[in-house]
């Protein structure tokens, strides 16, 4: 079976509402969609800002209800589970990960995205 990349689907901001949080992961997940890769969604105690900014800690991360917030609300998008070495019987070629906000580019039309989306990001 052909191998699987799998794209890893943060937030990276904080304070900023449950529902910016699942705009920012579902834009990961469309584009993992689009590039026919598998994604989970990962959001942990810890917000993954870009480079340079500090370390803040997820408003709704509560260790009581488990180690990842997306899973106290939603269920996974694919079947990926942390750790898996395969899914559906093809082997994880690779773990990616892409900025959530280098997928917004106010030049661009929405398409099919939830805001403007950069059909070509480089990351």
């Amino acid at each position: 079976a052909a191998p699987v990349d799998v794209l890893l689907a943060t937030c990276d901001n904080a304070g900023h509402g449950l529902f910016a949080l699942l705009e920012r992961v579902v834009n990961q997940v469309l584009l993992a969609r689009r590039l026919r890769m598998e994604v989970y969604v990962f959001v942990g105690p810890v917000v993954l800002a870009g480079p340079g900014c500090p370390l803040l800690s997820q408003p709704y991360f509560d260790r009581r209800h488990g180690d990842n917030v997306w899973e106290y609300f939603f269920r996974q998008p694919g079947a990926y589970r942390r750790g898996d070495r395969s899914v559906g019987g093809r082997p994880v070629r690779s773990l990616q990960v892409v900025s959530p906000e280098s997928l917004y580019s106010p030049a661009q039309s929405a398409g099919g995205f939830t805001q403007a989306y950069d059909a070509s990001p480089s990351f």
